[in-house]
Order: structure tokens, then C-alpha cells, then sequence
């Protein structure tokens, strides 16, 4: 039988199956098998092959060590994610004090820059509680 690969990418840098990227994403969440089974509508056993098959894209010596390599990563993205966003607005304010009144932003810009920031902030704490953002 033939598996199916992907590319990989910021939210997959080891290149796993979107189905067993799924069961470890569930299985950072949930923490066992049969919830993760439950949630995805699928068997055990098939959870236990995806989460084996992604231990091995990441070279996890654990199914433990797998969950925690993908929730510090997610962590990570997120955490780059609000540094950008901060120092996006940061820029927008430091424009607003321009002597030139037309290198200032206008408020739309700054409003979009704090809506952003205020937004991924808002993500940042739901991952560091534990909820899905």
C-alpha cells in the first residue's frame, strides 16, 4: 500500500500525513488513544498507526516525546506570530509621532495593526491554557 506524504511546511516541518498530523494535534489535546479515536471517528488501532507514523517523521523516540516536539513547536509559531504582530504596531505608533503629517499612518492602519495584535495575543493565552485557538 502506498502512503501519502506532504511537504513540509510552518505548521508540519517534518512532513507527516495530514491524517497522522490530525491524531497528534488530538492527541495533544486529549492524551489518550480512545479519546482521540472518539473525536476523529476512527479505531484505536488506526490512531496508534498515525501517532507511530508521525514518532517516526519526527524522529520521537516516544509517543510522549512526539507530543511534546509538535505542542512546543505550535507554542513557538504562535509566540512568532504576536512578536511580529507587537512589532507591527510598534511601527505604527512610532509613526504617529512623525514630525510629517503625511508619513503618519492613517487610523485605519493603526486600528488594523491593534485588532491584529490584540487578536493573536488573544491565541497566544488560549494555547498557553490549553484551548484550541
Amino acid at each position: 500500500m502506498r502512503r501519502a506524504t506532504t511537504a513540509p511546511e510552518a505548521g508540519n516541518p517534518w512532513g507527516m500525513t495530514a491524517a497522522q498530523m490530525g491524531a497528534l494535534q488530538s492527541m495533544v489535546r486529549l492524551g489518550c488513544y480512545k479519546l482521540v479515536a472518539r473525536e476523529l471517528g476512527v479505531s484505536t488501532r488506526t490512531v496508534q498507526e498515525h501517532i507511530t507514523g508521525a514518532r517516526l517523521h519526527m524522529h520521537a523516540a516516544t509517543r510522549q516525546h512526539a507530543v511534546l516536539l509538535l505542542d512546543r513547536a505550535q507554542r513557538s509559531q504562535h509566540l512568532e506570530a504576536a512578536v511580529q504582530a507587537l512589532r507591527n504596531l510598534h511601527d505604527v505608533c512610532a509613526r504617529m509621532d512623525l514630525p510629517d503629517q503625511d508619513a503618519r499612518p492613517e487610523e485605519d492602519e493603526y486600528l488594523n495593526a491593534l485588532s491584529r495584535a490584540e487578536r493573536v495575543l488573544k491565541q497566544c493565552t488560549q494555547v498557553e491554557e490549553g484551548e484550541a485557538p
